[in-house]
């Protein structure tokens, strides 16, 4: 039977066929013949009893057409779009103010603060629970800079159905090995007391918030419910939270407005200055042609793009392989910043160049009284301190003839003519 429209006759029709049933012992097969029965019975209804079962419909009707009853392409309903939505805003807002606690702790404790990151490389997804191949951990502070960093290479099976090429792909793009079903499997209760081990060395109740790029705290809570699913844990443990926001909060808490906007930070990351930094990647991806993929080298970039940013406005006096990659020169760094802050003097040629008004433009106007009172108004001319020698002011003059030998008057002797011009005279002269 087709789905029925919810108008008012549907529903008189329903009580008609209840009441013949009940009444009268009439039993009717289906709505067809109840529609025959009672056409007649609800046009000869009164007002009221119409009144009855439209207020009855349109009351059904708004039950029906809410936002939870209203379906998008991917089967997904408007009210869960909504809600997604609205506890999206609401964990970001707390998230906000989590790090804003975390930042006004003050200037010195910020320095000593110690922070966390972490970074997975995907193999594929499949409805948002991700395949990871690869997790690094890093843990820095703004005076002591990269304190320790723990790379974990996972052999990710079983592979789901239909993505080995996926996966192949992204191994490829990665630089990792394609996972091996003879190889052990990955034991996600030791990945998990690893994690705990490495972001809670003191021991206390809560664990401290997790740092990702945007675009990796979704793999990232992924790889964590899968873990935690997997040991008996409560995901709720863990917070993470997006480093952008972290470094926009920490870098105007010390120097005010370094960053008016957040896309600046965001920026600078997908800038990846350090990106050609050698020897920090793990032992998988060493000599490798994609160690830029290494999750233990990309925290280290992370990590970088903020020291170098925190350290000198927090007056930290950053060291190599802490604060900044091994090979940097931090002294001829710190030479060159010292020598943009100084302004040089302006020289004589300089005042010279400035002063130098060839075009003879009157610069601005000069007010003065004479001895009656009056107000006149002069305009001050530069002059330069010295002139060209040069008659740059003068068309140049024309270019002396060449004789029959090839001479001009005043440049001595010049090559003779071509072959080709020679030929061209003789030609005139047949003519």
């Amino acid at each position: 039977m087709p789905k029925p429209k919810p108008n008012a006759y549907y529903y008189f029709m329903i009580d008609f066929r209840e009441e013949q049933r009940k009444v009268y012992n009439i039993v009717y097969r289906n709505m067809q013949e109840v529609n025959e029965a009672a056409a007649a019975h609800w046009k000869a209804a009164a007002p009221a009893v119409r009144n009855k079962y439209e207020t009855k419909a349109k009351i059904e009707k708004q039950k029906f057409s809410g936002p939870q009853h209203k379906y998008t392409t991917d089967g997904r309903t408007y009210a869960e779009i909504e809600q997604e939505k609205n506890e999206k805003i609401e964990a970001e807002e707390i998230e906000r103010a989590d790090i804003m606690n975390m930042i006004q702790c003050g200037r010195e404790e910020l320095k000593d603060k110690e922070f966390i990151l972490m970074d997975v490389n995907v193999l594929c997804a499949v409805h948002k629970v991700c395949l990871i191949g690869e997790c690094a951990l890093l843990k820095f502070s703004i005076k002591k800079g990269i304190e320790a960093c723990h790379n974990i290479v996972i052999n990710a099976v079983p592979i789901p159905i239909g993505y080995t090429s996926d996966v192949k792909i992204s191994c490829q793009e990665l630089g990792l090995n394609m996972p091996d079903e003879t190889l052990a499997r990955p034991n996600y209760m030791e990945y998990l007391a690893t994690i705990i081990d490495f972001i809670n060395k003191d021991r206390s109740n809560n664990l401290p918030p997790i740092f990702t790029l945007e675009d990796k705290v979704a793999p990232v809570m992924s790889f964590i419910s899968q873990m935690c699913r997997k040991a008996g844990e409560d995901e709720c443990l863990f917070r993470v939270y997006k480093l952008e926001t972290l470094f926009f909060q920490m870098g105007n808490c010390l120097k005010p407005g370094s960053f008016p906007k957040e896309s600046l930070v965001r920026t600078m990351f997908q800038k990846d200055s350090f990106s050609s930094t050698p020897d920090i990647c793990c032992e998988h991806h060493d000599g490798h042609e994609r160690e830029e993929q290494c999750t233990a080298a990309r925290t280290k970039r992370w990590a970088y793009t903020v020291l170098d940013c925190c350290c000198p406005w927090g007056d930290v006096v950053m060291e190599a392989n802490k604060h900044a990659p091994a090979n940097y020169d931090l002294e001829g760094i710190s030479a060159f910043q010292e020598e943009k802050q100084i302004r040089n003097a302006p020289s004589v040629a300089a005042a010279c160049v400035s002063g130098l008004n060839l075009g003879a433009k009157p610069s601005r106007p000069v007010v003065n009284k004479d001895d009656d009172g009056f107000t006149q108004v002069t305009y001050k001319k530069h002059t330069a301190l010295r002139l060209p020698t040069g008659n740059f002011g003068n068309v140049a003059p024309e270019a002396p003839d060449i004789d029959e030998e090839g001479t001009t008057p005043f440049a001595g002797e010049t090559p003779k003519l071509g072959k080709f011009v020679a030929l061209r005279s003789a030609d005139k002269n047949q003519k």
